[in-house]
């Protein structure tokens, strides 16, 4: 009987049940330096017309190169709780060194923040779906750079400027051309089946996206302190449900927040400082932002 071929996933799980960090470490340079490869701009011209099948045909790209990265960082972020944070970190400072894509107006040179904000968004999901929130602490909180006038520029804050940038490009392909958060809805459809390759969600993914994002906006809220709001789709859903549904994971995370105390997972992985009155401010400006939305007036 032949022997079956190793996959790039089986030699990713074998370095993490054999806590090879130093081999894992590499491993994810090296895919990291080959999507940066892969994504240059003499690899993907961007002088080519603005079309949504041009749009379509790049997203594929990005997502076919995109794959064994995405497969390291969620299999890692899912395995593992805190034990590889050099390597996710490494990634996402790798992924955001992108300089013409921050302060382009051009269309195709915004879109090229997707990689980013697509690692982070597999990265993220996987940790709260495996419960560990230290992953996803590393994830939001990572220094991505420093900036002269705002100091450290973390992880969520850049990637609510590659929500801000993405918003366009994918807002006019024909599937997302009425939507309010159009770049939140991609990532929700396009992710469940990439997740599902990796880890099984099933029906429940719907949830932990919800929960995600809404952890998202808290933690921008908690550590950026601007006044620029992270807006995902929870925000068009929660304006139409009651406080008390058991669907909406901003009063849920709450709820578990006031009964868990000092023992709520979030706060012993040092989110929110580990402390309830810095995420009941960012509760309560989050709960304001959603009341003040003008979608749907």
């Amino acid at each position: 009987m032949a022997t079956k071929k190793k996959t790039f996933v089986d030699e990713v799980k074998v370095l993490l049940e054999e806590n090879k960090r130093v081999a894992l470490h590499d491993l994810a340079i090296r895919k990291v330096d080959e999507v940066l490869s892969a994504t240059s701009l003499e690899a993907l011209p961007v002088n080519i017309a603005t079309t949504f099948e041009c749009i379509e045909k790049r997203l594929q790209e990005y997502e076919s190169i995109l794959g064994d990265l995405e497969a390291l960082i969620a299999l890692t972020a899912y395995w593992t709780n805190g034990e590889y944070q050099l390597a996710l970190q490494k990634v996402l400072v790798r992924l955001a060194e992108n300089e013409q894509a921050e302060r382009s107006n051009s269309f195709w040179l915004r879109l090229r923040w997707y990689p980013f904000a697509r690692i982070i968004y597999i990265g993220g999901l996987a940790a709260v779906i495996g419960g560990q929130y230290k992953n996803l602490a590393c994830l939001m909180k990572s220094r991505i750079e420093v900036d002269d006038l705002y100091g450290d520029v973390l992880a969520v804050s850049r990637l609510k400027k590659s929500f801000t940038s993405l918003y366009d490009p994918i807002q006019s392909l024909p599937q997302f051309i009425r939507h309010y958060t159009p770049v939140s809805d991609h990532f929700f459809l396009s992710l469940h089946p990439a997740l599902d390759k990796l880890i099984v969600v099933g029906k429940q993914y719907e949830a932990f996206f919800d929960q995600f994002e809404v952890l998202i906006a808290l933690l921008h809220s908690d550590l950026v302190k601007r006044q620029e709001a992270f807006y995902g789709r929870f925000v068009w859903k929660y304006r139409r449900l009651v406080s008390d549904s058991p669907t909406n994971s901003l009063v849920v995370l709450r709820k578990e927040a006031e009964q868990d105390g000092d023992k709520w997972p979030l706060f012993q992985a040092g989110l929110f400082g580990g402390s309830f009155d810095r995420f009941d401010k960012a509760y309560e400006v989050i709960c304001q932002q959603i009341e003040n939305s003008n979608w749907f007036s």
